[in-house]
Parts: C-alpha cells; structure tokens; sequence
C-alpha cells in the first residue's frame, strides 16, 4: 500500500476587545491511496483486490470566546464537506483468465453544526465550577456504487446511488469542585454521536442503499485531578 496525504490549515484570531476574541479556523486535506491485496495468500492469482482512492476535505469554523468574571463561553458554527472516487478492481480466479471486475464506488457527504459551552463559578461557591454545552449537527451524504458486467452475465452487473441526511442533539454538563489548587474532583456527563451510511463494497445494489444507521452514545465520568 502506498498513501500521499497533504494537509493545510489557517488559524486567524480577531481580539474584538480584552474579553471577546474572534476566530477562524480553515483546513484542506486531500489524500491518494493505492493498495493491493492477495487475499488468498498463494503463489497463483486466485482472489485478489485492490484499491485506488482520490479523496478530499474542507472544513470552515468559527468560533466566539468571551469571558466576564465568573463565566467563560464559546459559541462556534462548523462547516465541513467531502468528496471520495474509489476505484476496487477484483479478480476471482485471475490465473484461469477471469478478468477484472472494475468495482468502483464514491461519495459526497456535508456537514453543518452549531455549538456552545458554558463554563460558569457561583460568587458564592468559588470551588464550584458548572460546564453546559450542545452541539447540533446535520449532515448528508450522496454516495454510488459501480459493478459492471463481468464475463457477459447480466445477474453479476449491478449500479445506482443513494442518499440520505441525519441530524443529532448532543448535551453535555460536567460539575467540578477544586479543593486546593493541586486537587479537583468532577462529574461529567455527556452524549456524541456519528452519522450514518452506506457500504460502498456492498455485493448487491439493495444492501448498498440501506444505510447504516448512526451511532450514539452516552457517556458517564468521574475523575479526580491532583
């Protein structure tokens, strides 16, 4: 396998005023990858596979970060969008001159999120300090598969796309008490969360457009600092 990957990024901060800052964040990644497999470990080509990929990435954020005194927050927006062509030839039994099956499948996927933390100390409670933030999120994503015909019957030749589009609310609120100042306790909880999809190495068409549905989770911490 072989993989060239190239990365950039732009950090821009804006001071509004000595509590208020303003900033931008920009990322580009784009990635080549090709790799081959021998699947059946032999010295002949009975099943071999591989894969040619193209992709890329662009993220925009930006984020609001105030402080007054006895609160510290962030609100933020997020952009991101990306793009993938893989190219998956297959032969199965190369060595009797079955030819390749030229797979190949992509996609096109958008996400938009909008967020906030708040980190607040009571006047009155100076050891206490309370985090509430959320974050939602709405993403999509459009994705093809190709398999062509192979050895001219038509059962084997499958094509066609999907799309579909998730959305999640995620909360998160952590309580802390510092005891001294080399010693801390906190309670944490908190959700996240991973889109859905679809398998581009699907053996069919109808089990490539069932998307898989998303992840969620729900976390529970305590820790102490010291």
């Amino acid at each position: 396998e072989e993989a060239e990957i190239d990365g950039h990024s732009l950090h821009l901060d804006y001071e509004i005023n000595d509590s208020l800052t303003l900033k931008s964040i920009t990322a580009y990644r784009e990635m080549k990858w090709q790799d081959l497999l021998d699947i059946d470990g032999s010295p002949i080509d009975a099943f071999h596979s591989g894969r040619d990929i193209d992709y890329d990435q662009t993220s925009q954020e930006l984020q609001l970060v105030g402080s007054t005194d006895n609160l510290n927050y962030v609100l933020g927006l997020y952009y991101f969008e990306e793009s993938a062509d893989v190219f998956n030839p297959i032969t199965f039994f190369g060595v009797f001159g079955a030819p390749v099956s030229p797979n190949a499948y992509g996609l096109d996927s958008e996400s938009k999120a909008i967020y906030g933390q708040v980190d607040w100390t009571p006047e009155a409670l100076e050891k206490l300090t309370v985090t509430v933030g959320a974050r939602y999120t709405e993403e999509s994503k459009d994705q093809y598969i190709s398999h062509p015909v192979v050895n001219g019957d038509p059962a084997q030749g499958f094509a066609g796309d999907a799309d579909d589009e998730w959305n999640s609310f995620a909360p998160a609120v952590t309580l802390s008490w510092q005891f001294n100042e080399s010693i801390s306790a906190y309670a944490r909880y908190a959700e996240g969360w991973k889109s859905g999809g679809f398998n581009g190495e699907s053996g069919t068409l109808e089990s490539f457009q069932r998307a898989y549905d998303p992840e969620e989770v729900a976390s529970y911490e305590l820790g102490l600092k010291s």
